[in-house]
């Protein structure tokens, strides 16, 4: 560009900062950050965005908030995307306290959507950090914007952390909180964060037929195909209330020879277990 006396601009850097983020070269991606300096040409918010964004998903904790500490300085704002990413390197880095309190800066701001609570809540969530997450979904209760993706990752993180009484009992009270997971399932909204297949397993696991069994026949009606965990669960379920191995071995084969006529034997063997449930309850 000198060559041809065409000096580069900021969205010249910008756009060389992207490409070799992009192709993970940081070292070059902080070079020519600090070239762009050195022009004397202003870095604007899409600059600092994209090299914040690219240290905070390689956990350099200390490069992020100098360039945190800058944009301060300047008064620019930190997107909401960036801020989850930096949550979860705070989490990956092990510095819980402090991830809690990069959250809790833009909670009090009070303008976050809920689709960061959802991010934040996930992040603690899938590295097992339950009493984090929970912190943050009641958080988000306060701010009354809970829909169901939140309660969707909470859910899922109790099922990482084996809580499956607690997640459970949190998808019984999504009828009292207004929100209709079934409804969600329907339109097809869900993605692996919550489905029939995870309620089912979730109930299963923890040892409740008298929900595992309508939400097992809920997926039969609406031709929901069931995935090899919740036939697991549901096998180790029946394990539990006295089932062979001999018999069960035989349910797995009826499913692959005949679906249809498996999911009815299925439905039989969990039957006779609620009533025998019943039975002893009694």
């Amino acid at each position: 560009m000198e060559e041809v006396r065409c000096s580069p601009n900021t969205r010249t850097y910008n756009i060389l900062i992207s490409l070799h983020t992009k192709h993970n070269d940081i070292d070059m991606v902080t070079k020519y950050f600090k070239r762009m300096k050195a022009a004397h040409l202003e870095p604007d918010l899409v600059s600092y965005r994209t090299l914040l964004y690219a240290y905070s998903i390689r956990k350099m904790v200390c490069e992020a908030e100098e360039l945190i500490s800058e944009m301060d300085k300047k008064g620019l704002q930190i997107d909401q995307f960036t801020q989850s990413a930096l949550t979860r390197m705070y989490i990956e880095a092990g510095m819980l306290e402090r991830s809690l309190l990069w959250f809790h800066r833009f909670h009090l701001a009070g303008n976050m959507k809920f689709e960061c609570y959802v991010a934040n809540i996930d992040a603690y969530g899938e590295h097992g950090h339950i009493l984090e997450a929970e912190e943050v979904f009641l958080w988000c209760q306060e701010r009354k914007k809970l829909s169901v993706l939140e309660f969707n990752v909470m859910i899922k993180a109790y099922g990482i952390g084996k809580c499956y009484d607690k997640a459970c009992q949190l998808f019984d009270s999504m009828d009292k909180h207004g929100v209709a997971a079934d409804s969600f399932v329907k339109l097809g909204l869900l993605t692996d964060s919550l489905s029939y297949n995870n309620v089912l397993d979730l109930y299963a696991n923890a040892g409740r037929p008298k929900e595992a069994i309508p939400t097992f026949k809920d997926m039969v009606t609406a031709s929901i195909q069931l995935d090899d965990c919740s036939l697991r669960s549901l096998r180790n379920l029946l394990l539990r209330y006295g089932a062979s191995r001999q018999a069960l071995d035989k349910l797995q084969v009826s499913m692959k020879k005949d679906t249809s006529n498996g999911l009815q034997a299925w439905m039989l063997a969990l039957t006779s277990v609620l009533e025998m449930d019943e039975y002893d309850n009694k």
